[in-house]
């Protein structure tokens, strides 16, 4: 008997910016024909969930940044993120589109700047290397991610589109200060780590999530802590 799920959580997708860039087709293959495969052999009668991207809205022009945000995204990932949406929509099932911003937690791969830093810094390393640490983003602990894709799926609007985010943007050079926890480590600026394109600060509005009863329970700090033990 085949399985008949009454919600299903599409996840899956190629996520790092690099690997998209080099790899366009399958980045497209993946994140968009990919969904679009999930969702059309979903049972009509379930929810969908779709973890999308704030990537999607591009450069911001107002912040905080809300649902109501031109999406004008930019570089290979984010297109392909904002095409999956529309192909889930497409497929006429109900779809909610979860929009989350930058997470991490523990167990993330260190292809990810804030999980390389806390693992250097767990290993002993006393100088890491970084770009442009006086950026600012909206960081949120993946675990309160999770959380808010299940609360979609149970209360989310079929269509609509929900940031998963903080509402609150910090400078990167605070993350590696709470990852230290009181150890001595410095930071050496990179140039090949400093992107052009950077925006000075990145900031998303979670209210029409948090109107649904979305909560976040842990601390960045408390994390970061955790994952540089």
């Amino acid at each position: 008997m085949e399985d008949q799920p009454d919600q299903v959580f599409h996840l899956a997708a190629i996520t790092h910016l690099g690997e998209c860039d080099k790899n366009p087709v399958a980045a497209h293959d993946t994140n968009v024909m990919g969904t679009r495969n999930v969702f059309s052999n979903m049972p009509k009668s379930a929810v969908g969930v779709l973890s999308s991207t704030c990537h999607v809205y591009g450069t911001p022009g107002d912040l905080p940044i809300t649902e109501h945000h031109s999406t004008l995204p930019t570089g290979v990932y984010a297109r392909s993120k904002l095409e999956a949406e529309r192909e889930a929509v497409k497929t006429g099932r109900t779809i909610v589109i979860a929009r989350a911003f930058h997470h991490t937690g523990p167990g993330q791969s260190v292809r990810y700047a804030v999980a390389d830093w806390c693992q250097q810094i767990r290993t002993g390393t006393t100088t890491i290397e970084v770009g442009n640490v006086e950026v600012r983003r909206d960081y949120t602990d993946v675990r309160d991610v999770v959380n808010g894709y299940q609360l979609l799926a149970e209360r989310g609007v079929g269509g609509e589109s929900y940031n998963l985010c903080s509402g609150e943007a910090h400078p990167m050079s605070i993350f590696i200060e709470w990852a230290a926890d009181g150890r001595d480590v410095r930071t050496h600026t990179a140039l090949s780590r400093v992107r052009e394109t950077d925006v000075e600060e990145f900031r998303g509005d979670p209210s029409k999530a948090e109107a649904l009863g979305w909560t976040r329970t842990h601390h960045l700090r408390d994390t970061l802590v955790q994952m540089a033990k």
